[in-house]
């Protein structure tokens, strides 16, 4: 009976630890978790020593503030105290926040794409004590997620010795080794590579629709910039009109916020209609550059517009006081109701507008179908100032006018709803966002654009930078973790393009700088690249070429940057060094240009 009390006790204070430490965590993701039932560790090795004197499974959870099904299943799973008390019974819990961890999250997210066919955040995935991944998951409602968990622990329980020699195998088997390569590159191979990137992206296109796929839709920056970037190439019409579809699509419809400025994270249809309500600063930056470069390469004026509000929105909602900007936008609240920040009802919208007003609203919104999500409506622009004049047989600046004063109404009422953010302001995403500043403020107005970029850049160069490596976040005056690849890759893009801004040679030093120390911590000549200087589990995670996902492919983007910098400074071990990687990851490019559209860029770049 004493040792049971006293087993009740230490458990009670290792739950309050664990609150203590999740509470008081500069990640908001983290933070958030703080009252679960769960008794999350943060990882590190003090987590491994623990599962592997218990015996036990690691369950990591890997999630992120923004995401949508990440709250549900905090909600559904790891408040409940049933559930929490069969994961702290039986496994080691860990949280991490995957924008913190990149590298990690990579590494779970390539196991359950490699085991399921698929991944997404939420993710769960078991690790055993040796740190080999073994069975993972994403989100899961309670009724499957408890008899999985149940079952695992019983398949663990029974005979744990299999299981981990069947994880370690598996792991295992995906070790590779970079064959010999040239640091040559064939005349031909830059030609060869956008064309097989608009062979295979038309080919996975949406003819009628744009975008890529038949179901939910992502911007797909990286595939869209590089296809841009094959169109300056050369000016095929397929592709113009399919770069044109997708661009006009993503803007009129429901990714595109007409109000704010900025683009939802996604839509769960084809007809990009109905988003899910995260923003993204990675999205946005990424977009904000993209349609100011192809209001030039396409001719579109529209476009130019597109990109400052989106510019525009970045500075008015993401800037932090001390120049950098945060990170994302949450899509719920406390209410949990998703979208409820950019929702309308009828009622409130007659109320704020004049019955003149709301007409027009109606002309310039899709206002005539069926209000969606429990009878709100979604502004989606369906119509611009110029097609409403046409309509009406009036003068476009009245209507431009008429259209101002109503935006103006409706962003006052929004603004006094509440919107958490997640404050995290990472390098990488930052190196992003400078780069779509550098191109903003090479506007005929764009002192604003040019002021903020100086002021991002000082926050890379001051808090991010320490003279000798690059941190991935600053938090509560302290530095959190290591810069990842991801990390310095985008940094020096983003110096290197607010260089040719700033005139300043000390900008291009520095990006020189986190070049060359970009090589040295993550690159090794017989396995490749590697997200991040150390990892934790034991296999190597070190590929030939890295894949383009939300984020252009890290790889990819400090091969042109070092590619760019190497032809500025003369540097030739520089460019032969970039010459063998991009070869080395040609394999991956050949199997699938689309993943590795980036790289098409790179391949073009080296032959300049």
């Amino acid at each position: 009976m004493i040792l049971c009390c006293l087993l009740l006790v230490m458990s009670a204070a290792a739950f309050g630890k664990s609150q203590n430490a999740l509470g008081n965590h500069p990640s908001s993701y983290i933070a958030m978790h703080a009252a679960d039932r769960v008794a999350w560790r943060l990882w590190g090795q003090e987590a491994i020593d623990e599962a592997r004197r218990e015996g036990k499974l690691l369950f990591v959870s890997s999630g992120n503030f923004s995401c949508y099904w990440c709250h549900v299943m905090q909600r559904d799973n790891f408040l409940n105290p049933r559930i929490a008390a069969l994961i702290n019974r039986n496994f080691i819990p860990v949280l991490i926040d995957s924008e913190l961890q990149p590298a990690l999250d990579a590494q779970l997210t390539q196991f359950l794409n490699r085991t399921l066919g698929y991944a997404g955040w939420p993710l769960q995935v078991f690790i055993t004590p040796d740190g080999y991944p073994l069975a993972g998951t994403t989100y899961a409602p309670p009724e499957e997620f408890e008899p999985m968990l149940q079952e695992l622990a019983n398949e663990w329980n029974k005979d744990s010795k299999s299981l981990a020699a069947r994880a370690q195998q598996a792991a295992l088997e995906h070790r590779r080794t970079l064959p010999p390569v040239s640091d040559t590159l064939e005349q031909w191979a830059g030609n060869a590579a956008t064309d097989a990137l608009i062979r295979q992206a038309l080919a996975a296109s949406d003819p009628e629709a744009g975008g890529f796929g038949k179901q939910s839709k992502f911007p797909s920056t990286p595939q869209l910039q590089a296809l841009l970037f094959a169109y300056r190439q050369r000016a095929e019409m397929p592709l113009q009109r399919f770069l044109i579809l997708t661009l006009d699509r993503m803007v009129n419809g429901g990714l595109h916020d007409p109000l704010g400025g900025g683009f939802f994270r996604y839509t769960t249809d084809r007809e990009w209609r109905e988003p899910h309500f995260e923003k993204m600063l990675y999205d946005n930056a990424q977009l904000a550059l993209l349609y100011l470069q192809a209001a030039q390469i396409l001719d579109r004026p529209d476009y130019l517009q597109i990109g400052q509000e989106t510019l525009d929105f970045i500075l008015r909602e993401l800037s932090s006081p001390e120049g950098g900007m945060m990170s994302s936008l949450a899509a719920v609240g406390k209410s949990m109701h998703e979208g409820e920040y950019y929702l309308w009802n009828r009622d409130e919208l007659e109320t704020l507008l004049t019955p003149a007003e709301f007409r027009l609203l109606g002309q310039a919104w899709d206002m005539q179908r069926n209000a969606s999500r429990e009878e709100k409506y979604l502004p989606r622009r369906i119509r611009s100032a110029q097609q409403i004049a046409i309509l009406r047989g009036d003068d476009i600046g009245t209507v431009e006018k008429s259209l101002q004063q109503v935006q103006k109404k409706l962003l006052r009422a929004r603004s006094t709803r509440t919107l958490p953010r997640d404050r995290k302001q990472l390098a990488s995403w930052n190196g992003l966002a400078l780069a779509a500043l550098a191109q903003g403020a090479q506007l005929p107005h764009g002192e604003n654009y040019r002021r903020a970029g100086q002021r991002l850049r000082d926050y890379l160069v001051k808090i991010l930078w320490d003279g000798k490596q690059l941190h991935r976040v600053r938090a509560q005056h302290r530095q959190r973790t290591e810069g990842t690849l991801e990390d310095y890759a985008l940094a020096a893009k983003g110096l290197l393009a607010w260089s040719q801004v700033s005139r300043n040679a000390a900008d291009g030093r520095l990006a020189g700088q986190i070049i060359d120390g970009a090589w040295r911590r993550f690159y090794n000549e017989k396995t490749g690249w590697q997200l991040e200087q150390r990892s934790l589990l034991p296999v190597e995670s070190a590929i030939a070429a890295l894949p383009d996902g939300a984020l252009p492919s890290a790889s990819a983007t400090l091969l042109s940057a070092s590619l760019e910098w190497a032809s500025t400074t003369r540097d030739s071990e520089l460019r032969k060094r970039a010459l063998v990687a991009l070869n080395a990851g040609r394999l991956q490019f050949n199997d699938s240009p689309f993943g590795y559209a980036s790289y098409a860029a790179a391949f073009v770049r080296a032959q300049n």
